[in-house]
């Protein structure tokens, strides 16, 4: 992905995020009646939980750019150890 185009998606990531949690909001009372309060968290830690290990598996999130160390500063990679020298 672009650069240029990092805001946007992250704008994007924040406006579904904050804009689903309403949802959460009115589906979370009633599943906790049916089922219970305790089953509801737990289905909930466990669905989290499997999402953030599957995306783990995704080609993109193995080959993080910087992972090594470095920090990119104005298009130029910069080594944690210089930068602190």
């Amino acid at each position: 992905m672009p650069a240029s185009m990092l805001g946007r998606v992250s704008s994007l990531d924040w406006l579904i995020s904050i804009g689903l949690l309403p949802l959460s909001f009115a589906l979370t009372a009633p599943i906790a009646a049916a089922i219970g309060a305790r089953a509801t968290l737990a289905g909930a830690a466990a669905i989290g939980g499997a999402i953030t290990l599957g995306a783990l598996f995704l080609p993109g999130m193995r080959g993080v750019e910087g992972a090594s160390g470095e920090a990119q500063a104005d298009g130029l990679a910069v080594s944690a150890a210089s930068a602190s020298a």
